[in-house]
């Protein structure tokens, strides 16, 4: 057991050494990326990622420590948008379908509702509030 861990370990950091040379001063971002994206496509539940994450293979890697791994779920983040942002993290929630530009979409058409629902748009377009949230997260998004 004590040879497994340790071989984990190594593996673990070898991987981090060949991504780090790969990504250079990108390695954080991309990892938070990485993660998010593999959160974000999971279909289970947090107990559930961590233990497929962990799953060891047979180079003594935990799944998610390989790096081809990492890049490939870098790669599959960036190509769909997924955001590190923890604001859509939070906003996914258990709801892996979460489109913040669908929800930006439903605020705005509240300006247009009922006095309740211009009342919440008040609300959720205030600073600080959700409306701002996902213009920044967006914005961010764009940028990257």
């Amino acid at each position: 057991m004590l040879n497994e861990v340790n071989a984990a370990a190594d593996a673990a950091v070898a991987g981090e050494r060949e991504n780090k040379a790969l990504w250079g001063a990108e390695y954080d971002a991309n990892i938070r990326t990485a993660i998010a994206a593999a959160k974000h496509f999971f279909p289970g539940k947090d107990d559930e990622f961590e233990a497929l994450m962990g799953t060891r293979l047979d180079t003594g890697h935990a799944l998610f420590d390989h790096p081809v791994i990492q890049r490939m779920f870098a790669q599959i983040g960036r190509t769909a948008g997924v955001s590190e942002d923890p604001f859509f993290q939070a906003a996914r929630g258990d709801n892996p379908g979460f489109d913040p530009v669908k929800r930006k979409q439903e605020i705005l058409a509240m300006r247009e509702g009922t006095s309740a629902q211009r009342a919440e748009y008040i609300k959720l377009s205030a600073p600080g509030g959700e409306l701002e949230k996902i213009n920044n997260a967006l914005a961010k998004k764009r940028a990257a």
